[in-house]
């Protein structure tokens, strides 16, 4: 069954405040009756002869028409928003490709960083290891410096010590020195004695030489000066020796014009191998004066000893010396003649 159905369109228009103001409130419908139809659907259609709906009209201030946008419209909306929605992907993606430049970047400095870092130390680390090394070789010149120190200090004392016994031999050197420039002197006196006994020699010899002119001793006999000596080795008194010496064409040794000691160092008597260095000479105490047995009178030149705890009256010759002695004393006496 068709029913006829009325439709309104109705339309609320926002009036604005100003106007509002003049003229009141919102314009509104008091009342607006409507078939239940319209508010329930399941309400059954009313009749069309039962009377019709009644509206009240309010007049309201005049509004702009709105426009129904177009298709064209609204297509170009959608691009707008389109493109909106480019740019801003756009925007991302720009945004995004700054971002991981500037990541990337960013990394890269921090990767050079850390490469330079690395690389800083291992410098670092083999600078370390240098420095280490150099310390060894450092520590290991210390040992044999200090091991040079020691070494030398034992050196110094060594020296030290060298020096002491070089100091003590130069003292002893000094009096060794002091030992020998006396020892000099007493050598240079000696020389100069020997000097004078080399004259002394020298004129023997020309006197032993000009004796040849006349002859030399009988074998046995030693020449001294211009006369012939016997020295026995036989013992007697001194008057047994002259009367022994008269048997031998001699005399007693008459010690005129020598000295002892020039007769005992030129015929070298007590090198002879004898038991006795005492021998008699000629010269004995006679008629109450002392007298050479040649019968010339005696000088006393030289300071003339004493055998034993008394003195005698017959003069003996020993090592050089002269003493008195007891005429009766055994011992060797000592001949004299002139040379052949």
């Amino acid at each position: 069954m068709a029913q006829d159905v009325t439709y309104a369109d109705l339309r609320f228009v926002k009036t604005p405040p100003e106007r509002s103001q003049e003229k009141g409130t919102w314009s509104q419908v008091d009342q607006i009756r409507m078939p239940p139809s319209v508010t329930d659907p399941s309400a059954p259609l009313p009749d069309p002869g039962e009377g019709e709906l009644t509206y009240e009209n309010v007049q309201g201030p005049p509004c702009q028409e709105e426009r129904t946008p177009t298709a064209t419209e609204g297509t170009k909306e959608s691009d707008h928003r389109t493109w909106y929605a480019i740019l801003a992907l756009l925007a991302t993606c720009l945004f995004l490709l700054t971002a991981a430049i500037g990541l990337g970047v960013r990394y890269w400095q921090v990767s050079r960083q850390l490469q330079q870092a690395t690389e800083d130390g291992s410098a670092l680390e083999r600078r370390m290891g240098s420095q280490e090394g150099s310390l060894a070789q450092t520590q290991a010149q210390l040992e044999e410096a200090q091991e040079e120190l020691h070494s030398t200090n034992g050196t110094l004392r060594s020296c030290l010590a060298a020096e002491n016994r070089t100091q003590e031999q130069l003292r002893q050197a000094n009096q060794s020195l002091i030992l020998t420039q006396q020892e000099k002197e007493k050598l240079q006196q000696e020389k100069e004695e020997l000097q004078q006994q080399l004259v002394q020699t020298k004129k023997s010899l020309e006197e032993a030489k000009s004796c040849q002119n006349i002859g030399c001793c009988p074998r046995g006999w030693n020449l001294f000066r211009w006369k012939c000596l016997w020295i026995s080795r036989e013992m007697k008194s001194w008057d047994d020796s002259q009367e022994a010496c008269r048997r031998k064409s001699s005399q007693l040794l008459v010690l005129k014009p020598w000295s002892a000691k020039e007769l005992w160092d030129a015929t070298d008597i007590d090198k002879c191998d004898l038991e006795s260095d005492q021998y008699w000479i000629g010269l004995g105490k006679g008629w109450g004066s002392w007298k050479w047995i040649d019968g010339r009178g005696f000088e006393e030149t030289e300071n003339i000893g004493t055998c034993s705890s008394f003195s005698g009256n017959c003069l003996q010759i020993s090592n050089g010396a002269l003493q008195w002695c007891s005429c009766s004393e055994r011992i060797r006496y000592i001949c004299e003649k002139n040379a052949q």
